[in-house]
């Protein structure tokens, strides 16, 4: 799966478009941090063909990359502010009707076009994807809430109520709590709106979770979207039991609630 192009092939294996939305936004962060360095180290080239002629979604193309992000790059070059650069962007997004070329067209106008072209091929970083990213994190941490509300847990912070300046969960519990099917007593609980791959874990662990157990000691987390074994295995024995990983399935019958409204937030690719 390398598109939403793709989903119509997939659709027939029991995935709705909704769910596919979710893990193929999954996969392209992934891809747009392993080859953000194809822009950097050939940025004097695509600057060069940018003031030639080629698009964003061309150049995007050619290197593999996603168009928002190369136009990104190019932004204070070519002599746009980042405020202008977001306000073209929101427009063209919000433009149901594709802007025609004209013969002799204002370096704006030339930028309108592309982006407009941009925002229907970027399922990653148009204003539509990162919307539909920032609803999905909220429904996490909604579900999140009502589970910990029907298994007795409600004296916590949330992580806008913690302190800032340090690593903070998406829930700090005022004392230990026991959380049904971990083995020791939990000081915290994190929240992911995201397929837990092994891959996945093994980021979240490297950059989020070794902390909270330094500093808060045992805690849980739940990937919302599915939890594979092998990531499973790895949390738990990585930190030497101290992490329980639930994936969304086992503590959606808990909420007594379909976590379905994960996938589809609002939006489709």
């Amino acid at each position: 799966m390398n598109s939403p192009e793709d989903f119509e092939k997939l659709s027939g294996r029991g995935f709705s478009n909704s769910s596919l939305s979710a893990l193929l936004i999954q996969k392209g962060i992934k891809k747009a941090k392993k080859y953000s360095f194809r822009i950097r180290n050939n940025y004097i080239r695509i600057r060069k063909d940018w003031l030639g002629g080629k698009s964003f979604s061309e150049l995007a193309s050619e290197y593999g990359v996603f168009p928002i992000a190369v136009a990104y790059h190019l932004r204070q070059d070519i002599g746009f502010t980042r405020k202008d650069f977001q306000r073209i962007l929101a427009s063209a997004a919000s433009s149901e009707r594709a802007p025609e070329k004209a013969r002799k067209e204002s370096k704006e106008a030339r930028v309108y076009r592309e982006m407009w072209e941009a925002t229907r091929t970027d399922w990653l970083h148009s204003p539509r994807a990162l919307s539909y990213m920032k609803r999905k994190g909220e429904l996490g941490e909604e579900f999140s809430a009502k589970f910990l509300a029907k298994i007795g847990i409600t004296k916590f912070k949330t992580e806008k109520e913690q302190e800032k300046g340090g690593k903070t969960p998406d829930f700090l519990f005022e004392g230990l709590e026991k959380i049904p099917g971990a083995e020791n007593e939990c000081k915290w609980f994190e929240s992911k709106a995201t397929f837990g791959t092994f891959s996945e874990a093994k980021e979240d662990f490297r950059s989020q979770l070794t902390f909270y157990t330094g500093l808060f000691g045992s805690g849980a987390i739940v990937y919302w979207l599915g939890l594979t074994r092998e990531a499973r295995e790895f949390l738990e024995k990585s930190s030497e039991g101290k992490i329980r990983a639930f994936s969304g399935e086992e503590l959606a019958g808990i909420i007594g609630e379909n976590n379905e409204a994960l996938f589809s937030a609002g939006m489709k690719l």
